[in-house]
């Protein structure tokens, strides 16, 4: 299978947690196998373990995507801060529900 191939399968796939989200970021680093990429992909997945283990925030359950770049067909996470979620590449931003 191509790289490209790769690529296109990675792409369509929609993330159901924060977890997934970072395997997929991972598997597309190693892919692209630029300098950096392997550490990048290495530190996506020392933090899925680090998630699932508890010892730092994070999300197994739900990922939330920016609503603006959704607009523009680009899938981009926001950042959980304590208090508000923030989009890192349009700045969107809007409070975090507690529950």
């Amino acid at each position: 299978m191509s790289a490209t191939e790769v690529l296109r399968r990675l792409a369509a796939l929609v993330p159901r947690s924060e977890t997934q989200w970072r395997a997929i970021q991972s598997a597309v680093h190693r892919l692209f196998g630029k300098p950096g990429d392997e550490a990048w992909a290495k530190t996506q997945e020392q933090t899925i373990r680090d998630i699932r283990k508890g010892v730092i925030e994070g999300d197994s359950s739900v990922v939330i995507f920016c609503p603006k770049c959704l607009e523009r067909k680009v899938r981009v996470s926001l950042l959980d801060y304590e208090t508000f979620l923030k989009c890192g590449t349009c700045g969107y931003t809007r409070p975090r529900k507690t529950s």
